[in-house]
């Protein structure tokens, strides 16, 4: 039985029913990670989420279960290397690993959890309002905007995709 409900040709779902049946999917995942995915499904305060917004979300999800070759809800370096080669297309330069790996790894353990990939594809709180129960939200036009600009895949807008873009 599906929980979502066609209208208009697109799909959509209540989301507390969605987090209920995620919910009896994801008890071996940490608690403080389900709630994460929760925020980050009802990132813009509605009762509903629409298909094309729960697969993006998923999909940052999923590319961490993929990755967690071990299952021990943990990347390690060789992990993280293999989630960015897969990502971009081509191997990643030592630079670009090592960069990333440093801004995601919070607790500075050499590992990166589910809530340290979450967080890393997250924006920061806003200002202001650092209380319990902010939300975070991933922006997914921005960091699609963001891929295709750097044509070179180094983590950095630089001059020459500057140039590359204004070309193009």
């Amino acid at each position: 039985m599906s929980i979502s409900v066609d209208y208009f040709g697109k799909r959509y779902v209540e989301i507390d029913r969605l987090q209920a049946a995620l919910e009896s999917k994801l008890q071996h995942i940490e608690f403080d990670s389900r709630q994460k995915l929760y925020f980050l499904l009802s990132d813009n305060g509605d009762e509903i989420i629409e298909k094309t917004q729960f697969e993006k979300v998923m999909g940052v999800w999923s590319t961490f279960t993929c990755n967690d070759i071990n299952n021990d809800n943990e990347l390690d370096v060789n992990e993280i290397k293999m989630m960015w080669w897969l990502l971009d297309g081509k191997k990643p330069i030592n630079a670009k690993l090592e960069r990333e790996i440093r801004i995601m790894d919070s607790d500075g353990n050499g590992t990166i959890d589910r809530l340290e990939w979450l967080s890393y594809l997250c924006s920061p709180k806003v200002p202001g309002q650092e209380t319990l129960g902010s939300k975070d939200y991933y922006d997914f036009e921005l960091r699609e905007n963001f891929e295709q600009a750097d044509s070179d895949k180094d983590g950095l807008i630089n001059q020459k995709d500057i140039i590359s873009l204004i070309k193009n």
